[in-house]
């Protein structure tokens, strides 16, 4: 997953667009939101039998009081989460490398 994870880093520079477009024109654009990563990252992994799944509107919360609370309109973000062996992993969408 990591060599998946670099691929894309490596090709892909962040923007923010009005749509999400499949993962095969962001990656001939070179630019993709936070979602467009992760289809670019879902498609890869589950091609290479990776099983994962996708979340989005969650942002860690600033105070532990607003725990499991939705955090709407400020929640911009969605992730990746990788299945190894029996426990969900979590893999930020956003280049942060």
């Amino acid at each position: 997953m990591i060599s998946i994870r670099n691929y894309v880093y490596d090709r892909l520079s962040y923007g923010i667009k009005p749509k999400i477009d499949r993962p095969d024109i962001v990656l001939e654009r070179g630019i993709g939101s936070c979602g467009e990563y992760v289809g670019v990252l879902l498609g890869l992994a589950r091609l290479n039998g990776i099983a994962c799944r996708t979340i989005g509107r969650y942002k860690c919360p600033a105070t532990p009081s607003q725990q499991g609370v939705p955090l709407i309109p400020d929640a911009r973000s969605c992730m990746v989460r990788i299945l190894h062996p029996r426990v969900w992993l979590g893999a930020d969408g956003i280049k942060s490398r």
